[in-house]
């Protein structure tokens, strides 16, 4: 779910942090710029986990901040293929079911992800699952479900030009999952 990414940039430390030791100012500059922000291809990032190194600071004319090649290694979420994640039903509708971890919301199971025999109750407003046996299990907001990771998607949120709409329905990084194998749905259809 969470892995380590290397990565090297140019970081700007303010004036304000020079009476910081180093390591802090970048420690702070490096997660104000990436803390729970989406690197296009890469993850969600978490935080900084370490500094591997740094070049001595260049201060630019006019600007007084120093600025820093820095190599450094992130925290980043990103679940893997196949990766079996809990998370909770944060909604649904006739185009699937929306699943928050918590941390992170841009979940989505389609129709097509789920078990056979499961569908969207316009009378119930929810998805039901009719099992072989003929039980109905049904899925609500709250509930606690498992689900795999299908794949995830990145998109390209940067301005367009000017006068152009982006579309706010589209979130720079989503999971696409699947609740389609034995073990998966909610958590309380399973025994232990």
């Amino acid at each position: 779910m969470f892995v380590l990414s290397r990565i090297e940039d140019v970081v700007r430390l303010a004036p304000d942090s020079f009476s910081s030791s180093t390591e802090l100012a970048l420690t702070r500059a490096i997660n104000g710029k990436f803390a729970n922000k989406v690197v296009d291809g890469l993850g969600l990032c978490v935080c900084l986990y370490d500094i591997v190194g740094a070049t001595d600071g260049t201060v630019k004319a006019g600007d007084g901040g120093a600025y820093l090649n820095v190599e450094f290694t992130l925290v980043v979420f990103r679940p893997f293929r196949g990766e079996v994640l809990t998370g909770r039903v944060a909604g649904y509708d006739g185009g699937g079911i929306k699943v928050s971890l918590g941390f992170f919301d841009d979940i989505h199971i389609p129709p097509g992800k789920l078990f056979a025999g499961m569908s969207y109750d316009l009378a119930a407003q929810g998805y039901v699952w009719t099992t072989d046996d003929g039980e109905k299990l049904d899925i609500v907001v709250d509930d606690t479900v498992r689900f795999r990771v299908d794949h995830d998607r990145f998109h390209d949120c940067t301005p367009g030009k000017k006068g152009e709409a982006m579309d706010p329905k589209l979130a720079p990084y989503s999971i696409i999952g699947a609740m389609d194998r034995t073990g998966l749905g909610v958590t309380g259809w399973w025994a232990e």
